[in-house]
This record gives structure tokens, sequence and C-alpha cells, in this order.
């Protein structure tokens, strides 16, 4: 467990950045063990698309490794909240918790709380919108699983992300997640 908030930790500051600068190759011929930092896998723009939601007034990079929307072809499913999701283990949605947004059913709701989770780490997140950040871990009865948990509020709006995906997963996964935070934009307000 200790090994894991090192490595988490580590992934934060070495992903933190909007602009991912891939670091130059070191002469070191010394081999990591697998649950260094250096075993986390840089994201690659192909790992992800772009999807911009207009009703929530957003935009944003999100990756494939999550999945579809479930939602996609169901009616009156469009608003400004987002799901994708592979499995109860992999997922990821956006919520815009907006009072005054009149269309939206219970637009002013936060996404659901996970229960029974260890948190690992909080920070404050962000360049242009300042996110706070929390990194849980939980295990029950579906599997180890890693949460980051973001919101932030913005043009009288909070923002919500929730990227839950797999523990054993982490090198991959918690790279791409913290990728997709780094590249919400707000769209411009008409």
């Amino acid at each position: 467990m200790k090994h894991l908030l090192a490595i988490l930790t580590t992934a934060l500051l070495l992903f933190s950045s909007a602009a991912f600068a891939a670091p130059t190759k070191q002469s070191d011929t010394k081999s990591y063990p697998a649950d260094s930092w250096q075993a986390l896998k840089q994201p690659q723009q192909a790992d992800f698309y772009q999807t911009q939601n207009s009703n929530g007034g957003y935009k944003l990079f999100l990756p494939k490794a999550f999945g579809s929307n479930p939602l996609a072809n169901l009616p009156h499913a469009d608003g400004p909240m987002q799901l994708r999701a592979t499995s109860e283990q992999l997922f990821c949605a956006i919520n815009v918790q907006d009072k005054h947004d009149q269309l939206a059913f219970d637009a002013s709701a936060p996404l659901p709380k996970l229960n029974n989770k260890q948190q690992l780490v909080q920070w404050k997140h962000g360049n242009t919108i300042i996110w706070n950040c929390t990194l849980s871990r939980q295990q029950d009865y579906i599997g180890d699983k890693l949460i980051l948990e973001a919101n932030a509020p913005a043009n009288g709006k909070t923002f919500e992300l929730l990227y839950v995906m797999p523990t054993k997963d982490y090198a991959t996964l918690l790279p791409q997640a913290i990728w997709s935070l780094n590249s919400f934009e707000l769209l411009e307000q008409k």
C-alpha cells in the first residue's frame, strides 16, 4: 500500500502539466520493478477522443479505454451529464450542477458518492480551472478500484468529473484520467 501511494503521488506530479512533455531518455540500463513510478505509461493522443457538450458548456478528451456512452440510443438522455463505461470497474462520468438549468432533470444534483473508500491523496489541480481532486481506493465485491474525483466551480456552475478504474491497471489508466482532466475546457458562453 505504501508503494502504491508513492507511485500515485509521483504520477500526479509527473502528469499534472497540461502539456505532457516526454522526459528525455536516460542512458540508464537499470531495471525498475513493476511497482515503481517508471511503470506509468505516457498517454498518447491516439488513446483519446474529443467530446463536446453544449448543454453542459464544456469539452474535453475522454480516454477510449473507458468505453462508450451506454445512454447513447435512449430518448431524452442528452443533457449536461455524460457517462462512459465498459464495466462496473471501468467508467467515467462528467456532471454539471447548475441551479439555473430548467431543462435537465435535477440539474443541481451532484454525482452519487461512492462509499467505503480509502482516501489516498487530496490536492488542488489546474491552471485556468482549479479542480479539487481526490484519489481514493475502494475494495468491494466488484473488485479493487482507484477512484479519481474532481470538482470545480466555474461560470456559476459546479463541474464534476469521476474516473473509476481497476487498481491493477493504474499504470495506464491513471495517467489517462489525469490527462483527460487536464484537457477540460469551458465553451464560450453565448
